[in-house]
């Protein structure tokens, strides 16, 4: 248990030099890149910025790819991964290491492609089963066919209309597709579905999750007012700095539109 603390108290350290410095520098490149190992554990879409940062600084820093790559596998992201790891051979074509991984990942995504294939035979043969669409809608998703996750998902969802989960996985796509209405739609279904429970029947946690990615697509699609309104939702359920800052931002984004 010491150890482990004083891991953790090493990383918090690294952390706040690497924020430092790059507050000090804003296009430190390698201080974006090295601050992602040190970040609290979990934080994927926190780790996918910062190494998209440190790529836009230095394009021809081979790395951050790499390591971004890494990511995308881990959530089976393979089509993403690919790309990025076809950018890291272009850029440093001798390392074997690189060209391993994008080998790696082509058979994943064969593998993958498989799956289609099996749960496409399911469907035929069991054409009202929830379970077979929403596994065939995430792996669509994966590999960016995106009208075929939505599809899939509102097929799911007419089946098992009260399964939440599937809105929220629709709107996701959605966002990917940058149809921002329809993903609105989606978040204000699920916040609907949880406003009517009472707090000991689900998260409330969840909630907070719902109003915040509703919050960031109002403020796409400049509903400003709609927006704040959500992130001061946020802040009565959880009174986070982040949920404060967002305001802000969009409080100066006003005022110097005005």
């Amino acid at each position: 248990d010491q150890e482990f603390t004083h891991a953790d108290a090493y990383r918090r350290d690294a952390f706040d030099s690497f924020t430092k410095a790059i507050e000090l520098d804003p296009e430190f490149c390698e201080a974006y890149h090295d601050r992602v190992h040190v970040r609290p554990y979990g934080e994927y879409e926190e780790e996918i910025e910062e190494h998209s940062m440190a790529i836009k600084l230095n394009p021809s820093f081979a790395e951050p790819y790499n390591q971004r790559a890494l990511l995308y596998e881990r959530e089976d992201y393979y089509i993403k991964a690919i790309n990025d790891m076809n950018k890291c051979t272009e850029l440093d074509p001798t390392n074997p290491r690189y060209q391993n991984f994008r080998e790696s990942l082509h058979i994943k995504l064969a593998e993958m492609e498989d799956k289609i294939k099996d749960l496409s035979e399911r469907i035929e043969r069991t054409p009202k089963n929830t379970k077979y669409y929403r596994t065939r809608a995430g792996i669509y998703k994966k590999m960016e066919h995106f009208t075929e996750a939505i599809q899939d998902y509102s097929k799911a969802i007419e089946l098992s209309p009260n399964l939440w989960s599937l809105y929220e996985e629709r709107a996701l796509v959605y966002e990917e597709t940058k149809d921002y209405k329809k993903a609105i739609d989606d978040w204000s279904k699920l916040i609907e579905s949880r406003k009517n429970k009472t707090r000991g029947s689900f998260s409330i946690y969840d909630l907070m999750h719902y109003y915040s990615q509703r919050a960031k697509l109002y403020t796409i699609v400049k509903s400003y007012e709609f927006a704040i309104n959500d992130w001061l939702k946020c802040i009565d359920i959880n009174p986070l700095d982040k949920f404060k800052q967002a305001i802000e931002n969009i409080e100066q984004l006003v005022a110097s539109k005005a």
